[in-house]
C-alpha cells in the first residue's frame, strides 16, 4: 500500500512540473517559390506544386513550425529552389533490365535574418506524384530537426 500511494504522490508531482512548463511555441514559417516574388506567380507548375505539399506538410503534421502568409510574420522563408525526378543509380531495380525508375526530389533554400541552409528531400520510387510528397515529407523532417538544434537562435 505505501508503494502505491508512493507511485501516486509521484505521478502528481511529474504532471504538476510538466503543468508549470510553459507551451513551446511554433516557428512561423512562409513557403513560397524562389520565382514567386513582387506579387508575381511562379510559372513553374513543379514549384508551385511543391509549395503546396510543403505548406500541407507543415499544416496538418509539424509540431515545431507553423505556416505564416507574409514575409513580416515569418521568422523562417522557405523558397521552393527546384523540384525533379532523378534517376536512382545502382543496378536496375525493374525485373527485366528495363529502365531504373525515377525518384522525385525537392530542393529547398532556408533564410532566416542573413544565414541562409539548402535542403533537399529525395522522394522514392512509389511515383511521380506521391514521390514529391515524400520529398516534402522528408524536407520538413529536416527543418524540424534544425530548427530544434538552432530554436535559441531564432527567437
Amino acid at each position: 500500500m505505501k508503494t502505491f500511494v508512493t507511485a501516486i504522490v509521484i505521478i502528481a508531482a511529474a504532471g504538476l512540473h510538466a503543468a508549470k512548463q510553459p507551451p513551446v511555441s511554433k516557428i512561423p514559417v512562409l513557403v513560397r517559390s524562389v520565382a514567386a516574388t513582387g506579387g508575381f506567380t511562379d510559372p513553374d507548375k513543379g514549384r508551385s506544386d511543391s509549395v503546396k505539399d510543403l505548406t500541407r506538410q507543415i499544416k496538418d503534421a509539424s509540431k515545431v513550425l507553423r505556416i505564416v502568409t507574409t514575409e513580416e510574420q515569418a521568422t523562417i522563408v522557405l523558397e521552393v529552389l527546384s523540384r525533379g525526378n532523378g534517376i536512382d543509380q545502382g543496378p536496375a531495380l525493374t525485373p527485366f533490365g528495363g529502365p531504373t525508375p525515377k525518384h522525385g526530389s525537392l530542393t529547398v533554400r532556408l533564410t532566416t535574418g542573413t544565414f541562409t541552409a539548402d535542403f533537399t528531400g529525395t522522394g522514392g520510387v512509389t511515383g511521380a506524384v506521391s514521390g514529391y510528397r515524400r520529398a516534402a515529407y522528408e524536407v520538413v523532417k529536416q527543418l524540424e530537426k534544425w530548427v530544434k538544434e538552432n530554436r535559441e537562435r531564432l527567437q
